[in-house]
């Protein structure tokens, strides 16, 4: 469950139509619903989605858009190896970053970006790094 559904939280959770690049907040997380993630229906409905989501997005000067799935096809580390997309003007392209991370790293990645204390296990994660301009 996303944290923005944690109890007292709601009042930050809008729908995906008022998420617009001219005026992006510092973060978002934005979780498709299971047509649109791939999960209920065919990969084209992800497809469509991410098609008309992430071009406004990646034009946004110091913007990092992560897409990440959450299921591997094995158990290989606890749910096996996902892929895990870091796009938009804050990186840079065509980079491949060969060390394994994992949501706490990803967190981490995230918190030190936004100048915040780390939560639980992301104090010892290692941030994604060397994929930055």
């Amino acid at each position: 469950m996303p944290f923005l559904y944690f109890p007292g939280e709601a009042r930050h959770v809008h729908p995906l139509g008022d998420l617009h690049a001219s005026a992006l907040p510092s973060f978002a997380l934005v979780a498709p619903d299971l047509c649109d993630d791939g999960h209920d229906c065919p990969l084209s409905s992800a497809d469509r989605f991410l098609a008309k989501l992430l071009p406004p997005l990646l034009r946004v000067p110091r913007t990092v858009v992560f897409v990440v799935f959450d299921e591997g096809t094995t158990a290989v580390g606890g749910g096996g190896h996902v892929a895990a997309l870091a796009l938009g003007q804050a990186v840079r392209r065509h980079v491949v970053d060969p060390v394994p991370t994992d949501h706490f790293g990803l967190l981490r990645t995230i918190e030190d970006a936004l100048g915040v204390s780390h939560l639980g296990a992301s104090a010892r994660a290692k941030p994604v790094t060397g994929i930055w301009r």
